[in-house]
C-alpha cells in the first residue's frame, strides 16, 4: 500500500487508462496507464488518498484492462471505527475478470454532527479466491467458446454476481454457486435458458451490444443495429474494442 502525500492539495494526477466514480460520486477510481496502478482520488480536493499496484506474481497476465466496476459497502451509523471491504473488479483483454477486496477503515470525523467519515486503507488488498480458482479451472474453455468482452458491472445488491457483455453474448456470472469444468460448455448450449445448476448463464439476444450498465432497477444495454451507423459515429462516441 502506498500512502499518498496529502499536504499538497494540487498534487498532479497521473494519466489514467480507466476511471470509475464511487456510487456517491465523492471519489474516483483510476487505473494508471503503464503501471496499472490502482488509485483512489478524493474529488473534493483532487488528492490521491490511497493506491496499490498488483503484484507481478498475481494472475493478472493480460496486457490491458478494458472495464472497471466498484462496489462500496454501506457506511454504518456507529460512532466507532469499523473495518469494511470495498470490492473492485477489473476486466482484461483476455476476458479474465479479477476482483480486489480492499480493506478500508471507516471512522467518524472529529466534528460531531457532521455525518462525515474518514476512510483509509490499513492492509494490502487481496484477490477474490473464487474468481482465481474459477479462471484456473475454466479459463481455457471460456476463451474458446466465448468472444472478448467489452463491458462489465456488478449485478444485484449483494455484489456476488457480475454481468459481462460482448458483441454477441451477455453472460451472468454468480460466485455463490459451485462450478465444474464443463459449465461454460453447458451454458453456451443452453443459450437464453435458465440454468439454476450452473454458476453462469449465457444470452445471445444482444448481437450488436456496445455498452452495458447496471442501474438501481434495471440493466441498460446499448445496441446499434445498423453497421453503417456504427461506422459513421464520430470519436469518442464510436465504441472501440478494448478501449483503444
Amino acid at each position: 500500500m502506498v500512502p499518498a502525500d496529502q499536504t499538497d492539495e494540487s498534487s498532479a494526477l497521473l494519466s489514467a487508462r480507466l476511471l470509475a466514480f464511487t456510487p456517491d460520486s465523492t471519489g474516483l477510481i483510476s487505473l494508471v496507464t503503464g503501471t496499472q496502478q490502482i488509485a483512489y482520488l478524493d474529488l473534493q480536493t483532487g488528492c490521491e488518498r490511497w493506491s496499490f499496484t498488483p503484484s507481478a506474481d498475481s494472475s493478472l497476465c493480460a496486457p490491458r484492462p478494458v472495464a472497471v466496476a466498484l462496489r462500496t459497502p454501506t457506511v454504518p451509523t456507529s460512532s466507532c471505527p469499523v473495518r469494511l471491504d470495498l470490492r473492485l473488479s477489473i476486466l482484461y483483454t483476455n476476458s479474465q475478470l479479477v476482483e480486489w477486496q480492499v480493506p478500508i477503515s471507516v471512522e467518524p470525523c472529529s466534528e460531531s454532527g457532521t455525518g462525515k467519515f474518514k476512510v483509509s486503507v490499513k492492509e494490502h488488498p487481496v484477490q477474490d479466491p473464487w474468481l482465481l480458482e474459477f479462471w484456473a479451472s475454466v479459463g481455457k474453455e471460456w476463451n474458446r467458446r466465448l468472444p472478448p468482452f467489452h463491458s462489465m458491472d456488478y449485478l444485484g445488491p449483494s455484489g456476488d454476481c457480475w454481468i459481462l457483455v460482448s458483441a454477441g453474448f451477455v453472460v451472468y456470472l454468480d460466485r455463490t454457486k459451485p462450478y465444474k469444468a464443463t459449465d461454460v460448455k453447458a451454458a453456451v448450449r443452453r443459450q437464453n435458458k435458465e440454468g439454476r445448476d450452473l454458476c453462469l448463464r449465457v444470452s445471445a439476444n444482444f448481437q450488436t451490444a456496445i455498452q452495458a450498465t447496471v442501474l438501481p432497477d434495471r440493466v441498460a444495454i446499448m445496441q446499434i443495429d445498423t453497421p453503417e451507423i456504427l461506422l459513421k459515429l464520430p470519436a469518442p462516441l464510436h465504441k472501440k474494442r478494448f478501449g483503444t
